[in-house]
């Protein structure tokens, strides 16, 4: 390429015409190879056709004897006599049958019922019909390429032959031929196509001499000029021999010529200043072709002046979206990149507005111009310059962030919800009311603690209500064991009476004794009873105390969760400082990136105080958490606390089954006492002392059992007060809803 970018324009013009006159001779060279190959299947295409039609007549000639209007010797005789009055100049058709014999041969009438020989002529008319037989013998059909002489002639020439079995006399039917006849054909044929190309080169080679000398005349000119522009000579001045564009040249250059002449001699130029100057709109050029922005310039009628090749590259990967090709921008209205925009036009137009950033649509791209006035040396308005961002990313990421930081806020929103509301439900379990409860259906931590606090609530609530009942049913036997043991003491004191007036009657002591076993009976049920409910009470405190115990160990595991909890805020704590570091490191590298780094730092602001947000929404879920886990300690202590008391319940009972015990023993003593009465009266003063004995001791006893009686109330009574300090059950509730009851919605 660069042999013919400094080849002179003598040297071009020579290459273009050459190549003109090369080219006709290759096309012409092309068109007679082309010729060559079709004439040279035209003599088989026409010994094709004439065996076809010979065929014909023999076929002809058969169907006229298998109809019976022909015999077999006239019509084979026919048949022949046609095919030799076929011939014309020197083609003929010749017909042999197998045994080589000639049916029929034109030019040699006299061979004809022959079996050729080799020596019959000087050119083996036996090898050749030899050879044409054993090809259609082969094949049914073939041709054969040999050399035979014209009829009258002794040259031989190329012949093409074609031979054709005809089945129904087993003859075997040929022609031929003569190849020269192509052979002159193509050589005229190449003959024409000299005669035109030779025509058509000599009118091109005329043009091309006339061009070369017109060019050459007009270029001395104009190379001479520039010699003696480039001594210092300014008054020469260059002949214009022609009107076209080189004249016009020319005569450009001669006023330009006489217009630097008179500057120079008016000495109105400052030289340097203007190579200065040159060399700054240089740079500046340059810069604006380097540079990786996208830049575009208009003139004052808003219509496109430059474009540098950043912003082709950019458009060139919009251009199916621009109604015009990008080759063709040069000189467009500017309004093409914003149809329809009025206000943005008058903005564009009007100097005083600018800057000005606008957002456009192209296709699926969004792309951001950033309209500046350009002015020149003096102020006057030259028109706007563009730079252009596509800012579709950009866009999209935002939007992104956007979406992301929205989620986080109802995120963290729904999570503060939640745990309000678990802390609500403990500080009232704190408080006694055991009745809220948590509707939480989710599968995350929080949703899980919840769901672990609404199962402990419903245990407390149920050990409460047994732990209720257990301590009325506890009141109720301390009551009727107070009057039993009120009883106990009457009739020991009717006993103690009726023993002192023993010794008046002996009738009165078997009534007293008769009195005696009646209540001791009596006392004895009333002993059983008591028993019976001191063990079933016994079995209640069981039942509370390992249920107390259960709900310790379900509080502990909730403070441990909570705890689990807490690691958890941690670890997100760490992950948002790292991520308001990041934010940071992000802000000072796209500080860093000046211009093309201002909307990455956009994003990392963003970023930034999302960071900031998560943090603050961590540390005040912690506080929460915290604030969960003091109140489960006091829960654990307020639970500790029952299971004491229940203990200490469970220790009276104790001592309750013992008095009963006791109790029993003594009601047994007393019948044995009195049966000793009833035994005879010759023991009556004995046993009188013994009944006196007795009543005392009943009398103490029925003072023992009162005292635990009433000890066993006051214990019921404290205990009672203790569960009715919570509560776990609601009256004014309707049927079917249960009291306090928060839905809330876990979102996973």
């Amino acid at each position: 390429m660069n042999v013919l970018k400094n080849m002179n324009l003598n040297g071009k013009l020579l290459l273009m015409a050459g190549w003109a006159v090369a080219s006709m001779v290759l096309l012409a060279a092309l068109s007679l190879w082309i010729r060559w190959q079709h004439l040279q299947e035209e003599p088989k295409a026409l010994a094709l056709g004439l065996v076809e039609t010979a065929s014909g007549v023999l076929e002809r000639y058969q169907k006229q004897e298998q109809a019976g209007a022909l015999t077999r010797e006239q019509a084979q005789k026919l048949a022949l006599e046609t095919l030799r009055n076929m011939r014309h100049h020197d083609f003929y058709f010749v017909v042999l049958d197998r045994d080589q014999r000639l049916l029929l041969y034109p030019p040699r009438p006299e061979l004809e019922g022959q079996t050729p020989r080799s020596g019959h002529d000087a050119h083996h008319m036996a090898a050749i019909s030899a050879e044409l037989l054993n090809t259609v013998q082969r094949n049914g059909s073939g041709f054969l390429t040999y050399e035979w002489p014209r009829p009258g002639t002794n040259e031989p020439i190329l012949k093409i032959a074609y031979g054709r079995e005809f089945a129904p006399r087993d003859w075997v039917l040929a022609s031929g031929i003569y190849v020269d006849q192509v052979r002159n054909a193509f050589f005229g044929v190449a003959a024409r196509e000299g005669l035109l190309v030779l025509a058509l080169a000599a009118p091109l080679l005329a043009l091309f001499l006339w061009l070369r000398r017109c060019l050459r005349a007009g270029v001395a000119g104009v190379l001479e000029l520039a010699r003696r522009l480039a001594d210092g000579d300014l008054s020469h001045q260059a002949p214009i021999g022609s009107r076209d564009e080189l004249g016009y040249m020319t005569q450009a250059l001669n006023q330009a010529v006489k217009n630097i002449h008179s500057v120079l001699q008016a000495d109105r130029v400052d030289w340097a200043k203007v190579a200065e100057e040159c060399r700054q709109a240089g740079r500046v050029m340059s810069m604006v072709q380097s540079t990786p922005s996208n830049i575009m310039v208009a003139d004052r009628d808003l219509r496109l002046c430059y474009l540098n090749p950043a912003m082709e590259r950019t458009l060139r990967g919009l251009e199916a979206r621009l109604p015009v090709p990008v080759a063709g921008l040069i000189g467009q209205p500017l309004e093409l990149f914003y149809p329809g925009e009025d206000e943005l036009r008058r903005i564009v137009a009007d100097p005083a507005r600018l800057p000005h950033t606008a957002t456009v649509t192209l296709g699926k791209e969004r792309c951001e111009l950033h309209f500046s006035a350009v002015h020149d040396r003096d102020g006057a308005y030259l028109g706007p310059m563009i730079t252009w961002e596509i800012v579709t990313e950009k866009v999209r990421n935002e939007h992104a962030v956007q979406d992301a930081i929205t989620r986080e806020k109802e995120q963290a929103q729904m999570l503060q919800t939640k745990v309000d509301r678990m802390l609500n439900v403990v500080n009232a379990a704190a408080g006694g009311d055991l009745t809220q409860e948590l509707a939480i259906t989710g599968a995350d931590a929080v949703d899980r603690m919840a769901q672990g606090l609404d199962q402990l609530l419903a245990t407390l609530r149920e050990s409460m209500a047994r732990i209720g009942q257990t301590a009325q049913t506890l009141a109720s036997a301390a009551e009727e064991l107070t009057m039993v043991s009120q009883q106990m003491g009457g009739n020991a004191e009717a006993a103690s009476v009726k023993a002192a007036r023993a010794s008046s009657t002996a009738d009165q002591v078997s009534a007293n004794v008769e009195a005696v076993a009646t209540a001791t009976e009596e006392m004895g049920a009333s002993i059983r009873e008591i028993a019976q409910n001191a063990a079933e009470a016994a079995k209640v405190v069981a039942s509370a105390v390992t249920m107390a115990q259960s709900a310790n160990a379900t509080v502990r595991k909730l403070g441990e969760s909570s705890a689990g909890i807490g690691n958890i805020i941690k670890v997100i704590t760490s992950i948002a400082e790292q991520t308001h570091l990041l934010a940071l490191n992000a802000t000072i590298e796209a500080a860093r990136a000046g211009e093309a780094g201002k909307g990455f730092a956009v994003v990392a602001n963003e970023v930034k105080e999302l960071a900031k947000e998560t943090a603050k929404a961590t540390e005040e879920i912690g506080r929460k958490i915290e604030a969960i886990q003091m109140d489960t300690g006091s829960a654990v202590d307020a639970i500790g606390g029952i299971s004491a008391i229940v203990n200490q319940i469970n220790d009276i009972q104790i001592t309750i089954a013992s008095a009963v015990e006791e109790q029993t023993a003594t009601t047994n003593e007393i019948g044995r006492s009195v049966a000793e009465a009833a035994r005879g009266s010759a023991e009556i003063a004995q046993n009188i002392t013994n009944v006196a004995q007795a009543t005392h001791s009943t009398l103490g006893s029925a003072n023992d059992v009162h005292n635990a009686s009433g000890e066993m109330a006051r214990m019921a009574a404290e205990l009672q007060h203790l569960v009715d300090r919570f509560r776990y059950q609601s009256a004014a509730a309707p049927a079917g809803v249960r009291p306090g009851r928060a839905s809330i919605r876990a979102v996973t």
